[in-house]
């Protein structure tokens, strides 16, 4: 039998609670990397995460989603800042914000 917190936890959805904002200019690979983790062990590229990004961010900058870190580095550093931001906010929020819990969809 659930009790009253199960039921109540149940119906919270699930959100990553690491997530920065949008970034005010342009950044190096190493830099981007340290964002989206904690870790300094590896390529982030090569992690978990790295392997989300890619897999939802890539289609975005119109690569495969099993594109290398080396290809999806090179797409996404040749746009603006702004594009970016653009890009996730827009194009992509009927799939990556549903994907990352910023969408009630």
């Amino acid at each position: 039998m659930r009790t009253e917190l199960q039921a109540r936890l149940a119906g919270i959805p699930l959100i990553d609670h690491h997530l920065h904002g949008p970034l005010r200019g342009s950044v190096t690979r190493a830099e981007f990397e340290a964002l989206i983790t904690e870790s300094d062990r590896m390529t982030q590229f090569d992690s978990q995460i790295g392997f989300a990004v890619r897999r939802h961010c890539a289609p975005l900058l119109g690569l495969p989603e099993r594109a290398s870190a080396e290809e999806y580095w090179a797409a996404r550093s040749e746009r603006s800042m702004e594009d970016a931001v653009r890009v996730a906010t827009t194009v992509g929020r009927g799939n990556a914000a549903r994907v990352y819990g910023m969408s009630d969809d």
